[in-house]
């Protein structure tokens, strides 16, 4: 009955607590529910991104000189039927689909096309929908005797035949020089592809895009592959130089894929490369297992880790927060029924009655809460995610009350009971703190799951601490202002120096404190992680614009400065080979005029540009040098140390370039620069055409074309002619249009507005606590003649320290987690490279302004609830009612 009179009478309140209850729970479930969901997403974008270099391999040799192999393509194709049936149960669920490609080793052919270089592969009847038929009829299974010259029926691409003229009925020779048996290939079908990159060809290169041959410039054959049936294939396959390799390539879905399911198919593959059998189990085929499904993904886990990580950042501020204004409500109920614990206490009650009674009421509260919250988060479409974080809340909420009731029963305690129980309390409080952030910047996080505790606790904790260290603050102050206040006129400043020791709600400061520390670190890192994106989109493109094959690359130059735009024209010459004193390596080579060092000078960052100031160096010392003396170079540290100095050489074009170091450039590949004129003007001098035609493996040359500024990407755009057409700010959107990075950034600003309407809830709830005792004040005060205005600095001189505190401790506790833990939150690999820390300009200012619209909204609120008890009232009952 007791209990039920307490509901009748505080019913608002209680009301407003299982709110907040329900509040928070749909937050525990809600949280690490999009947590989930946005690595999912990712782990889908990242094996989607991955393609067909995440594929599982199934690798076999059919057919052989002796004609012993007992896998034969007929079989290898019924096997990749049964494939799908056989694979593990985890790698079954995520399959797209099972394609095989069986391809003959290179022969030489006779044609009056000239030489051809062919390929025979298998034609896979589950693949003739993949393409269609432009002529002649599919070849059909072939069963008469091996002749000396067999004849093949074979199906060629359309781009072949267009290549080497080839028509249904034509027929031309293929085998080994050394071999009287022969085959003759006759064409009976000509076909196009539907897709020309579906999964069906990836394993038969050369099959709809033919390669020309040539000779000294002059066209010799073609390189082609064409397609047979399997009985034919496996007639031929014992007169083939080698043994045939199939390939049964298992794709899979990406849309299949979640986060735990991702580290279970990475542990199968790698459990199949270790033993195959259970894959040929009572099959006649053999099959190893390849992937690099590993190789393809491994940057994946430790990006997944970083989001994460700070994604549960956020996750503490909103829930943490969260939390503490439940807390607060809780604990104020549980003060204002004080004197009822006590009368009862008086009147014989036990303690353990007492805490049957807040029990009683608690635990049905929390229960109603708690599945209102889930009941609301179900309907928003969140699933449970963390029952732990759920049932941690939960078990807050049921014992806040309690113990704040068992306290209130057993009085007051002595001093050196409370300072000893203090001591150990805050001493606990530190350890773990400190604890928890050393675990978080040892990296000690988990490949799967949906929310990091470390991340989660950390900054909590850290809050706590400070706002413990910061709690009194006010009291310091107020020693200070005390003196000052009492020489002012008027009693507002008096007031508000009275009213600040009254300031000390030590759950509140908390919340304030976590709330701005979650504030000032999700900024900070979400700011770093877009510099170091901005950064990483200049390393790669090196200009706005980068334009490769260009074929007027003086013209274009010209263009993009017409437009008001800094251009340069540069030649790349990539897989130079640059031997050393001790040791030949392949570089990047890449020459270079003035207007190049025009380019790096109008990059972004320090100025004068280091490498601006090289290039200018390396141009003036060519210039100075002699044709025949070693040709200045700037080298990156890795081409720096394999040139030592002087005594290396290039082997451009068949001439050796003899180079000399005379200066650093920064890149992200092994990169020389020189001088353009000053190599050209070498190799005049040096080269012969002997050299040049004996000369192999030559260097992929590409005239470049690099533009900063404005007008840049507008005359960009229409170029049609050149090779690759590069844009920053596009590089830029893929960077930031990542699952991980939007994922991250859309949850900041929603946990931003989350945290602060929390934050703002805790003052308010704060200062409606307060309101009758300051309210009894400014009614005594009213009665002396002190005027209602004064209730203004009543309810700024308690708030105010709370909330300066609040901004100093968020700070402090940011500036821990982030100082000590940064590397944990892994914004350089969201970013896609170095990303050091970056605090813009306008956080400060930003944290002070939401800080005073709070206080100010804050006090708006007490001014009408503290006028209403009236002068009367208190002198008629006593100031205590």
């Amino acid at each position: 009955m007791l209990v039920l009179r307490r509901v009748r009478t505080d019913l608002v309140a209680v009301a407003g607590i299982t709110t907040l209850i329900a509040i928070t729970a749909m937050l525990a479930v809600a949280v690490p529910a999009h947590i989930d969901t946005t690595l999912d997403s990712a782990v889908r974008e990242a094996v989607a991104a991955a393609g067909t270099d995440a594929d599982l391999r199934l690798l076999a040799t059919t057919g052989n000189a002796a004609g012993d192999n007992p896998t034969t393509s007929e079989r290898l194709l019924d096997y990749s039927t049964e494939v799908h049936d056989r694979l593990p149960t985890i790698l079954s669920e995520v399959v797209s689909r099972v394609s095989v490609g069986i391809l003959a080793p290179e022969v030489d052919g006779r044609s009056t096309f000239g030489t051809a270089r062919v390929r025979v592969g298998v034609l896979d009847p589950a693949s003739t929908s993949q393409f269609q038929v432009v002529s002649g009829a599919l070849p059909a299974a072939s069963t008469g005797p091996v002749q000396s010259v067999d004849t093949l029926p074979i199906v060629v691409s359309s781009a072949a035949a267009d290549d080497t003229a080839l028509a249904v009925g034509d027929s031309f020779t293929v085998g080994e020089a050394s071999s009287d048996e022969d085959i003759l290939l006759t064409v009976v079908a000509v076909v196009a592809p539907i897709d020309p990159a579906a999964q069906a060809w990836t394993d038969l290169p050369g099959l709809w895009d033919p390669q020309t041959l040539t000779s000294r410039g002059a066209h010799t054959g073609e390189r082609f592959t064409v397609l047979t049936d399997a009985a034919a294939f496996d007639r031929v396959s014992a007169r083939f130089p080698s043994t045939a390799v199939g390939t049964l390539r298992v794709s899979f879905d990406p849309s299949r894929f979640d986060l735990h399911r991702f580290t279970d198919v990475q542990d199968s593959i790698d459990a199949l490369e270790t033993s195959a059998a259970s894959l040929t189990e009572a099959s006649p085929v053999s099959v190893a297992v390849s992937s690099d499904y590993e190789r393809a993904l491994e940057w994946f886990p430790a990006a997944a880790a970083a989001a994460r990580a700070q994604l549960s950042t956020l996750a503490a501020g909103l829930l943490g927060v969260a939390v503490l204004v439940t807390v607060l409500a809780s604990t104020a109920l549980t003060r204002r029924r004080q004197f009822e614990t006590q009368l009862l206490r008086s009147r014989g009650a036990s303690l353990p009655l007492i805490v049957i009674h807040a029990a009683a009421e608690s635990i049905p509260v929390t229960l109603l809460g708690t599945a209102l919250g889930i009941a609301v988060a179900a309907l928003l479409g969140f699933h449970a995610g963390s029952a732990l974080l759920l049932a941690v809340a939960a078990g807050i909420f049921a014992i806040t009350p309690v113990a704040g009731s068992l306290g209130h029963a057993l009085g007051a305690r002595s001093m050196r009971r409370a300072g000893a129980l203090r001591v150990a309390g805050v001493s606990a409080l530190v350890v773990t703190a400190v604890t928890a952030v050393v675990a978080l910047r040892s990296g000690a996080v988990r490949v799967a799951g949906d929310i990091d505790p470390l991340s989660l606790v950390a900054p909590v904790l850290c809050a706590a601490v400070v706002a413990l260290a910061l709690a009194p603050l006010p009291a310091v102050v107020l020693r200070f202002t005390s003196a000052f206040t009492a020489r002012t006129r008027g009693p507002a400043t008096l007031l508000a120096g009275a009213s600040a020791r009254d300031g000390r709600a030590l759950v509140t400061l908390v919340a304030l404190t976590l709330a701005v520390s979650v504030a000032v670190t999700s900024q900070v890192l979400l700011t770093t992680v877009a510099a170091g994106q901005e950064s990483a989109s200049w390393r790669t493109v090196g200009a706005d614009v980068r334009i490769e094959g260009a074929p007027d690359p003086a013209g274009l130059v010209r263009e993009f400065t017409d437009a008001g735009a800094t251009a340069a024209a540069v030649l790349y010459r990539r897989g130079v080979e640059l031997e050393g004193r001790s040791a030949t390596n392949s570089v990047t080579l890449l020459a270079v005029d003035d207007s190049y060092a025009h380019l790096l000078s109008a990059l972004p960052g320090a100025q004068p540009s280091p490498d601006a100031l090289a290039v200018r160096q390396l141009l003036a010392q060519g210039a100075a040098t002699a044709a025949q003396d070693p040709v200045p170079m700037l080298a990156d540290q890795r081409v720096a140390a394999l040139a030592g100095g002087d005594g290396a050489t290039f082997d451009i074009d068949g001439v050796l370039v003899p180079v000399t170091v005379i200066g650093s450039v920064t890149a992200t590949e092994p990169t020389a620069v020189l001088d353009r004129a000053r190599l050209d003007a070498y190799l005049d001098a040096n080269a012969s055409p002997a050299a040049a035609a004996e000369s192999d493996g030559q260097a992929a040359t590409v005239e470049t074309v690099l533009a900063i500024g404005r007008g840049a990407n507008q005359v960009a755009r229409p170029v049609e002619e050149a090779e690759q057409i590069v844009l920053r700010s596009d590089v830029l959107a893929q960077l930031r249009d990542g699952v991980l990075v939007a994922g991250v950034t859309s949850a900041t600003s929603l946990s931003l507005l989350g945290t602060a309407l929390l934050a703002l809830l805790a003052l308010i709830t704060t200062t409606v606590i307060g309101v009758r005792r300051r309210g009894r004040v400014l009614a005594l005060l009213g009665a002396l003649g002190v005027p209602k205005r004064a209730g203004i600095a009543l309810a700024v001189g308690e708030l105010a320290p709370l909330v300066i505190s609040g901004v100093v401790g968020g700070s402090l506790a940011s500036a821990v987690v982030l100082t000590l833990a940064g590397g944990a939150f892994g914004s350089d690999i969201l970013a896609g490279g170095d990303a050091p820390l970056v605090v813009s300009a306008w956080l400060p200012l930003a944290v002070v302004a939401a800080a005073t619209v709070a206080l100010g909204l804050a006090v708006a609120i007490d001014t009408p609830l503290s006028r209403r008890v009236r002068s009367a009232d208190i002198l008629r009952t006593g100031e205590d009612t």
